[in-house]
This record gives structure tokens, sequence and C-alpha cells, in this order.
């Protein structure tokens, strides 16, 4: 991903950094510049640069083609402010496992890491499994450079001059926080230098705002979907092989509190399962894929199959199935007409044109092929009625105020919180003031103070 950064020098001062050309048979690029030192307390270290960024833009100008004596002369004639656009190597560096030291009534070092898949922080835990120490980048609300949480300054002016030391002393150096889940669970963490800092803080700050970003789109909730679907199947995999047995199933259902009938439960197992005979590797285990199978199986939803069926075209004569055949609705379509047609009967949304049902196809159609020809099949309509057209209550009010707020206070029910300081239970809780920003982000508007 790309970074702007501005470097601010005093006369005399270096901007705190060195340059090497690419090498067009080790690095990604065949040419250009990297950042192949950046000097500890620099400006250029201060500003996030880190070793291995590629040099982009200097000062606006492209040089991803200028050869090192002509970037270095733009650099040197650039004054006493540079402006560098950089490919951040921060992910990258984030993948390789680091000594983070965790702070949790206790200081506790452990090595974390990046998964590959850019999704999950991982870290090597003395109790927790592989499977459970791991924090989902898309559940991350927040990053807080240095101590900015309640916890985490009140173990530092408890603790001895030693392990304030270990903390960042008085300026906090290299600690950060990362504020994770519905919950907004605190995890707070040293680093244990400028570089390692850098790259993660920038790192997570990027990766998370790129899944919130990603998140307001249909796609973004396939891409969450797949990964949430991904950390079950492996905290369902007893055994770490990869596959899942009938039992293995049946025993994360419950996890998942799913009370799913034996029966049913057997039916879908076995119609996932793609290897049917007994001497086929695999027979009577699901693999990630046959798993994603499964689970589109367990959560379809017959109702809209039928909607698209009654509205769409189909290439099946449904009367003439036996009573036995489940139907997965595959091979029906709704193209911008029928749909139109389904919202003007079935939604009375006599306002809507087919262009803007041919964007809503567009939107909402994960089948590239479905997507091209104007169509949408079951799981594109799925999503478009379980987003924003398909809400009881108009969208738009989710956006603008479209109450009549002209009237005394005491006439509007508020949202509301008592014992809000409160993390856990009134009895034995600890009382935090992240409790407050929780909710106030839910939406709560009455705190109560103590």
């Amino acid at each position: 991903f790309l970074r702007e950064v501005t470097l601010t020098v005093k006369p005399g001062q270096r901007f705190g950094f060195d340059l090497s050309a690419a090498k067009p048979n080790e690095d990604t690029h065949s040419s250009g510049q990297y950042i192949c030192g950046v000097d500890v307390g620099s400006p250029s270290s201060r500003a996030g640069l880190l070793k291995g960024d590629y040099l982009v833009k200097v000062n606006n100008d492209l040089v991803t083609s200028k050869n090192h004596s002509q970037v270095v002369d733009l650099i040197k004639g650039s004054g006493s402010t540079l402006r560098l656009t950089v490919e951040s190597n921060a992910i990258s560096q984030m993948r390789i496992p680091v000594l983070l030291t965790k702070v949790r009534g206790k200081l506790c070092s452990r090595l974390f890491w990046l998964s590959e898949d850019n999704m999950r922080v991982c870290w090597r835990s003395k109790h927790k499994k592989a499977t459970t120490a791991i924090l989902r980048v898309g559940d991350i609300k927040e990053v807080r450079l240095g101590r900015q949480s309640h916890t985490f300054e009140d173990f530092y002016q408890s603790a001895s001059p030693r392990v304030r030391t270990l903390l960042g002393g008085e300026d906090a150096f290299f600690c950060f926080s990362i504020v994770v889940g519905e919950d907004y669970e605190v995890v707070d963490l040293v680093a244990p230098n400028e570089p390692t800092f850098n790259a993660w803080t920038i790192g997570l700050d990027f990766l998370s705002g790129k899944c919130r970003k990603e998140m307001l789109t249909p796609a973004g909730v396939d891409v969450e979907r797949d990964a949430w679907l991904r950390e079950v199947f492996i905290r369902g995999d007893l055994n770490n092989d990869n596959e899942l047995t009938l039992n293995e199933v049946r025993v994360l259902l419950k996890k998942l509190n799913l009370d799913l009938p034996e029966n049913d439960m057997r039916r879908l197992f076995y119609e996932a399962d793609q290897d049917k005979g007994k001497r086929d590797k695999g027979h009577n285990l699901l693999n990630f894929q046959e798993f994603k199978t499964f689970y589109k199986n367990l959560a379809s939803r017959d109702e809209l199959g039928s909607i698209m069926v009654q509205y769409g075209s189909s290439k099946i004569d449904r009367k003439a199935l036996s009573m036995t055949f489940r139907d997965t609705f595959d091979d029906v379509t709704l193209d911008a007409a029928q749909l139109l047609n389904f919202f003007k009967v079935e939604q009375q949304q006599g306002d809507l044109t087919k262009e803007a049902c041919e964007a809503l196809i567009k939107d909402y159609e994960p089948n590239a092929v479905f997507r091209d020809a104007g169509k949408l099949s079951l799981d594109g309509f799925t999503r478009l009625m379980t987003g924003e057209m398909g809400m009881a209550f108009n969208p738009k009010h989710q956006r603008d105020v479209y109450q009549d707020m002209t009237q005394p206070l005491t006439h509007y029910f508020i949202a509301s919180s008592h014992n809000t300081y409160l993390m856990e239970d009134q009895l034995r809780g600890p009382s935090d003031v992240e409790a407050y920003i929780r909710a106030m982000l839910m939406g709560c508007r009455c705190v109560e103070l103590d």
C-alpha cells in the first residue's frame, strides 16, 4: 500500500535514510530505489519510514524509472521539507515473527506475527491453542499510540522504575494498544524498537481501515465471511488434518450454539462430501471447500429461492421434482426487468427504475459470469435482501435526522446506560473509561457518572 510521508529538518540535519537501487533478480520492482536504511530517532524514523519501502514519488515527481543519482539530486534539492510517496514494507515485516511484550497485569513476551492472508494477528501462547491465540484484523476498531488505555497507564504508575523503563518511560516509547471486538477489549503491547513499532502500528492501522472500507461493500462481506468460515473450520479441526469428520462437525455446531437435528446434520454433511466412494480419499470427511458448501446449504433461504422461481427464469421444471429432492436454486436467475417486477409487486417500491435494478445487480452479484450477463443468482439475491434494500426500516433514516427535533427533551426516548463505568458485572467487575467509549460508540447518549 502507498503512504505519503513528509519530512522536515533543521539546517545541517539529515533526513535520516539511505537509498539503494532495485536489484532486478531479487526485488519486487526491477527499477527504482528502495529505502535500505533508516537512522533511529531521525525525522525519517519518527515519520514511520521503513527499511524496504519502495520510493514512488519525491515531491510529486514520479521516480520509479529514475536512476540513483537523479533521485538523490531531487532529494538534495528539496530544501528543509521533503515529501515522499512510498510503497510501504510494513505488511512484509509484520509476517516475520517478532517478540512483543504483552501487558496484562504482568509483562509477558510473546512471538507475534501476521498471517499470510493478512486476516489474523497470531501469537504463541503458553495457555491458548494456536487456533484461539489470534486477533481477527476485521475486528480491530482502533490502534492507539502510546499508553492510551486506562489499564496500561494504571499498570505503569504502579510499576517499579525498572519496569517503567521497559514500558517506554514517561514518553511511552514503542507502546501501543489494539482495541478489538464489539466489547472493545484492549490489548496493550510494547515493541522492542522503533522499526518494529512503526511497522506494526502503520500496518495494523492500514489493514483495519481497509477491512472497514471493504465491509461497506457487498464484496467485502464475502471476504469477511470466508475469513470467519476459515477460522471456524480450523477451530473444529481437532486433530489438525485439514478435514472435518462427522463428529467434529457435530461438536463444532454445539460450540456455535446451532441446535441442528441429527438427521438434518447428517444429510447436509453427506450432501457436501464430494468423495462418495468408500475407497476415495476424503470419504466421510469435509475439506474446507466442502465445509463451505455445508455452511451454504445450512444457511440457505428456501423462501428466497421460491421468490426467485416465481419472478425469475428457471431451467428446471420443479413440478416434476420428487419430494426428497433438495433444491439449491442454482439454476434460477433474475434479470433487471424481473427484479424490477419483484420490487413493484412484492415490495411496493414503484419509484425504482430498470436502470437502478441493473446497478443493484452489478453491486450485489458475486459471480462475475452472472454479473456480466446482467443477472442475479440466489447468492446475489440473498445479499440484496439482507442488505439495505431488504430492511424493514428506511435505510436513509440511518444516515439522516428525519424526526421532529423541535419538541422538549422529555418527549423523546433516549438510549441511556446504567452503571456505564462497569466493564463486567456489578459486584466484581472492574470500572474503566473504556466502558464509556464502548457505550457512546454503541449509540448511547445518556451515561451515568459516579
